[in-house]
């Protein structure tokens, strides 16, 4: 099971609560984010379906999409939003062979915006 640091936050995989809530490890301290959405995708021919975490900070206007088989996460305000295909394009290539890349990005920002 993969960890992911976004800012402040550590985030486990295998810490996904029934309920749907992500206990999340600040300050010394395990957290329940209840902002999170849960998604499930196949990233490329290699995987099975794997977990995609979405969470929204409303009152921080922005959003974290997190990809623990991918070992890559992304954090974006509202502000960009707008452009948000193509910065999920530009990240998603570094991790991602690029015939892959387009749809789980299209698939990503699809997602965001719905938050």
């Amino acid at each position: 099971m993969g960890r992911k640091t976004v800012g402040k936050w550590s985030v486990y995989e295998k810490n996904v609560l029934n309920n749907g809530k992500i206990l999340c490890y600040h300050d010394k301290k395990w957290k329940g984010m209840s902002n999170m959405k849960i998604r499930k995708t196949i990233i490329n021919e290699q995987s099975s379906q794997q977990n995609v975490y979405i969470y929204e900070n409303k009152k921080e206007q922005y959003i974290v999409v997190a990809i623990p088989y991918l070992e890559w996460s992304m954090q974006v305000t509202y502000d960009d939003l707008a452009n948000i295909e193509s910065r999920l394009h530009h990240s998603l290539r570094r991790v991602l062979d690029e015939q892959y890349v387009r749809s789980l990005a299209v698939k990503l920002a699809q997602w965001m915006r719905e938050m």
